[in-house]
C-alpha cells in the first residue's frame, strides 16, 4: 500500500491559499452591506409597478426634465427609502407620492404611502442587492434599479446622517 505525501513546499503553499480564502470570507462579510444601508443609500430608478398582476406604472407627471448632451439625465421615476423614515414614491399619472416606510424585524418593509394607498400602503418582501431592487406585497410588485446618474454627495449623505441620529 503506497502512503500519499505532501512536499513541505506544496503544504505551506495550501495553508497560505486556505488562509488568504478565509481572511478574505470574513473581510466580505464584515464590510458587506445590509439590506437596510441598500435600500437606504441609493436612489431607485423604478422600471415597473404592477397592480393584481397589471402594469400600471411608473408614470410620475414631471414638470421638468434636464439632459446632458448625451441624452442622459436623472431617473424621473424614484423611489428613494431615506434613514429617517421619509419615502419618495413614483406616480401613476400623478405627481411624486410621498410617504413613509420603516423594516421589520423580518426584513420586510412596511409603505404607507401619502396617496394612491390602495397600491403602495403595505407590508413588502425586500429583495435588493447592489444594483437591483425588487418589493412584492399580495397586490403590488415594484422592480427598480439603482439610480447611477445622480454622484454621490458624502457631506450631504453626512448631513442626512446627522439629522436622522439626532430624531431618535
Amino acid at each position: 500500500m503506497k502512503s500519499f505525501r505532501i512536499g513541505i513546499v506544496s503544504r505551506i503553499i495550501l495553508f497560505v491559499v486556505l488562509f488568504i480564502a478565509v481572511l478574505t470570507t470574513i473581510i466580505y462579510l464584515i464590510i458587506k452591506p445590509t439590506e437596510l444601508e441598500l435600500l437606504s443609500k441609493n436612489e431607485w430608478c423604478v422600471d415597473r409597478i404592477y397592480y393584481h398582476n397589471v402594469l400600471i406604472g411608473p408614470k410620475t407627471d414631471v414638470f421638468a426634465y434636464f439632459q446632458d448632451i448625451n441624452g442622459n439625465g436623472p431617473c424621473a421615476e424614484i423611489c428613494n427609502f431615506k434613514m429617517h423614515g421619509e419615502l419618495a414614491l413614483p406616480g401613476i399619472n400623478s405627481p411624486a407620492i410621498n410617504g413613509t416606510w420603516r423594516i421589520e424585524e423580518n426584513g420586510n418593509v412596511i409603505m404607507k404611502a401619502d396617496s394612491l394607498e390602495s397600491v403602495f400602503n403595505g407590508q413588502y418582501e425586500l429583495d435588493v442587492t447592489e444594483q437591483q431592487l425588487q418589493l412584492k406585497s399580495l397586490s403590488t410588485i415594484i422592480y427598480a434599479h439603482k439610480d447611477n446618474y445622480r454622484a454621490s454627495n458624502p457631506l450631504q449623505d453626512l448631513l442626512n446622517w446627522q439629522r436622522a441620529q439626532r430624531r431618535r
